[in-house]
């Protein structure tokens, strides 16, 4: 298709055709394509906390000697989002928390998300989210 020269496309950038709708100069147009990416990058870093908020739990054994008496229990506590993906944190973490009740720690069984909850609520008793 010839080009008429009294037709202004709207794409047309050149200016000797008089004033196009979409008259974008080189630097309008990385200034545009700029603002973009810091918007996208923007969304992707608000975005990707979400999937951290999701809640996370480990379900763990513990023991501590109470006037001569071993006594032993089985709890769930809640971890925060760095220790639910790494078990030595989730250790750190659990062993800290119950420590503050003179629990010792013997090991963290499991960690998982709301789903694996309810199913062990009933065994947890007393020490269900207690710490």
């Amino acid at each position: 298709m010839l080009k008429n020269k009294n037709t202004v496309w709207l794409w047309d950038n050149r200016t000797d055709y008089g004033h196009s709708l979409l008259n974008i100069t080189g630097r309008m147009r990385r200034f545009i394509v700029m603002r973009l990416m810091f918007m996208a990058v923007t969304l992707l870093f608000l975005a990707a906390p979400v999937a951290g908020w999701a809640a996370c739990y480990a379900d763990y054994k513990a023991q501590r000697t109470n006037n001569g008496q071993l006594q032993l229990h089985y709890g769930v506590i809640e971890l925060g989002p760095k220790a639910c993906a790494n078990r030595a944190a989730a250790q750190q973490m659990v062993a800290r928390r119950i420590g503050a009740g003179g629990w010792q720690l013997l090991r963290v069984l499991s960690t998982f998300t709301d789903s694996g909850l309810a199913a062990r609520r009933g065994n947890a008793g007393q020490y269900f989210l207690r710490y």
